[in-house]
Order: C-alpha cells, then sequence, then structure tokens
C-alpha cells in the first residue's frame, strides 16, 4: 500500500508505509535551500510532517521520529520546537477528521469529565514503585479499569493509552495542549480517592525488624561473627551491626536482592551508615549497619556465650536494671 504526496504543484511522490521517509526526504529537501517564500517552506515541511502522522495513524512505527524533526529543523529555517508543534497540530487535525467519521470518538477531556467514574490512585510504601492510577470508565465503553502510571500528564501519551485500552478513537482535548498539564492536574486532585499499598521492600524491612528484636548482640566481634547474631561495640553504641548472613535470609524470604533491601533502608533513614567488612578467622564477616532506632530495643551480652551475664537495654544505651 502506499500513499501520493505533493511535493511541487506539478509533482507527485509514492512513499510507501514500510517506508523510512528517506526517498521522500531527499526528493524535497534541496528545495528548502534554495530562493524559497516563508509561506512555501512552511508547506513543504507540513507536506513531511503530514506523511510521518499519516504513517503512525496507518499503524506503521516510524523510525527515529525525534531525528527527522531535528534534520527538518537544521535544513529550514524553523526551529525544532516549532516542527514538534506542527507535528501535534496536524496529528490532532487529523485524528479528529477519523474520529468525525467513527460512531464511537472522543475528545481527551471530554472522555475524562464525563465516562471517569472514579479514579482510584494506589500508593506504594515502596519507594521504589511509582503510583498507579487507576481510570474506572461508565458502561458506555467494554474495558471498566484502565491503569497509568504518570502518562495521564501528557495528552499525547494518555491519548493513546484510552485508545488502546477502549477501542474507541480518542484525539486531542477541546483546547491547547500545553494547557493540558495545568487542566489535568486540577482534576486529579479533586477526583483522585488514594489508597496505601504495603511494598514487598517494605514487609521485609518489618521482618528484619523482628529478626533483630529477638536477636542478641554481642560486644565481642568474634563471638557475634561465629555465632551469626548481632554486634554492638558496647553498650553506648551508635549502629547495630547486623550479619550479611541475617539479611540475606530476609531478602530470600521476600525474593528481593540485597541491594534493594539496602536501597529501601536507606530510603526509610534506618542506614548509619555503608557496611563495613572483617576479617575474623580467615573469613571476611559484613556487617550492616543500622540506626539505633531501627528497633525500641536489643538484648545485649558483653562476654562469648558460655560466660556470664546478660542484660537488655533500650536504645538508647540504658540497662533496665
Amino acid at each position: 500500500m502506499s500513499t501520493t504526496l505533493n511535493n511541487t504543484e506539478s509533482d507527485t511522490i509514492n512513499v510507501s508505509e514500510e517506508s523510512d521517509l528517506s526517498e521522500y526526504w531527499l526528493d524535497i529537501k534541496d528545495e528548502f535551500g534554495g530562493d524559497i517564500l516563508p509561506t512555501q517552506e512552511a508547506e513543504l515541511i507540513e507536506s513531511f510532517i503530514s506523511e510521518i502522522v499519516q504513517l503512525e495513524l496507518a499503524g506503521e512505527s516510524v523510525r527515529n521520529k525525534d531525528g527527522w524533526f531535528e534534520t527538518v529543523a537544521q535544513n529550514t529555517t524553523s526551529n525544532k520546537t516549532s516542527i514538534k508543534n506542527t507535528y501535534d497540530s496536524i496529528k490532532t487535525e487529523l485524528e479528529k477528521e477519523q474520529g468525525d467519521e467513527k460512531e464511537h470518538s472522543y475528545e481527551l477531556d471530554k472522555i475524562v469529565e464525563q465516562h471517569v467514574s472514579q479514579l482510584v490512585v494506589l500508593k506504594s510504601s515502596d519507594s521504589n514503585h511509582d503510583t498507579t492510577y487507576q481510570w474506572y470508565f461508565d458502561d458506555e465503553f467494554s474495558t471498566d479499569v484502565v491503569e497509568t502510571k504518570q502518562e495521564w500528564k501528557n495528552p499525547g501519551n494518555f491519548k493513546e493509552i484510552l485508545f488502546s485500552a477502549l477501542d474507541v478513537m480518542v484525539y486531542g482535548p477541546s483546547f491547547q495542549d500545553k494547557e493540558w498539564p495545568d487542566y489535568i492536574k486540577r482534576w486529579v486532585i479533586q477526583n483522585q480517592k488514594v489508597e496505601q499499598t504495603t511494598g514487598t521492600r517494605t514487609i521485609a524491612i518489618q521482618d528484619l525488624k523482628n529478626q533483630v528484636s529477638k536477636t542478641v548482640a554481642y560486644t565481642h566481634e568474634e563471638a557475634a561473627a561465629r555465632n551469626g547474631v548481632l554486634y554492638v561495640e558496647d553498650e553506648e553504641f551508635d549502629a547495630i551491626q547486623v550479619p550479611n548472613e541475617l539479611t540475606n535470609t530476609v531478602c530470600d524470604e521476600h525474593n528481593i536482592t540485597p541491594q534493594a533491601l539496602h536501597a529501601e533502608l536507606r530510603s526509610t533513614g534506618y542506614l548509619e551508615r555503608k557496611a563495613r567488612q572483617e576479617e575474623i578467622d580467615g573469613v571476611t564477616m559484613r556487617w550492616w549497619q543500622l540506626t539505633t532506632d531501627f528497633v525500641s530495643e536489643i538484648e545485649i551480652d558483653e562476654v562469648p556465650p558460655g560466660l556470664i551475664s546478660s542484660e537488655t537495654v533500650d536504645m538508647a544505651g540504658d540497662s533496665d536494671e
């Protein structure tokens, strides 16, 4: 299948849908460098950009579209921003023309205002998870809910998602695209229902807290390493030193990486400083350095197992006795 485009009043070029536009560009680019009026240059630019849009609307993927905008800008008096605006305008116009021919077609702001029955915003407790937006639609559509991340902030991205999910023609808003961010942010603030979700990393940290709370701490590092327990330098400790084996166990149980657990601990402010390594009995021991408020209290033994006493101290370092 091919599309016939006007190059000049007396000339036409056939560009197949599979074309990367190179042939068409080679036929018109020399005209930009000649004695050409601004109106003629604008017409040529619009003609070339229109071809890109038509290929996309026909379901073709245009390779390196941004690179084509740059190429046009380098060969004309228009800048890249102006060319991108031309692309947006032409695409909106052609989409609307196609939409007007279909029974079910919608402007972006109208479909939001008239057909979104509920917007649920899911905010994860994990720092690495983006907020998820669930857009619930009324009975006019076969799809009940459409999930997005931040795509709704860009009218072009949002309408493409809705077009694919709802199987209807969705074109640009009834106002200029540059007004969309302010419009949609206000709408979201006014209509959102926020729900908190507990992420896997958060659950892993809670599990680590439980493990640390019920694990004894030694002030003797060699004994702590040999027994796989916590280590603190003394009762006035400034960090809870957790053996790598304990954190690895928690990571395995929750199917996350040590790097992910480390990142979440850092994000929540529970890392006192970076992990410390020490060679003990020819084996490299790695201690995670957690803040003293990671748990409410820990049990401290001042001497290795088999010798005397233990006592419980709170996280301020004061004895219970």
